[in-house]
């Protein structure tokens, strides 16, 4: 539930914006290509647009973002344990953050 208020903003500013490209977008085009649409097909093809863009931001945002993070925060564990020596400190973190890992993906 957190993750969606701090998302709603975000998303709401890139949603609007990109809404507001494809209006001006719209208004550019020619008569005749409204002429030779359907009325509301137009619409279907903006809103699954914005579904779309609003999917794959969650998605980069909650996903890949947090994994990423993930990621980094370990490779600078082992570098540091690299850099300075491997001890039995710097191991016993190494295992504890393979197990917050571990855990954070398991869903428990």
């Amino acid at each position: 539930q957190l993750r969606d208020v701090v998302f709603a903003k975000v998303g709401q500013g890139a949603l609007r914006a990109l809404a507001l490209q494809t209006f001006e977008h719209i208004h550019r085009l020619s008569m005749r290509y409204h002429i030779s649409r359907k009325t509301g097909g137009l619409s279907r093809i903006i809103e699954r647009g914005v579904k779309g863009v609003d999917f794959l931001l969650r998605f980069l945002l909650f996903s890949i973002g947090p994994l990423v993070l993930e990621l980094f925060m370990i490779a600078g564990s082992y570098f540091s344990c690299l850099m300075f020596g491997i001890s039995l400190p710097c191991s016993s973190r190494l295992l504890f953050m393979f197990g917050l890992h571990s855990l954070s993906r398991s869903g428990a």
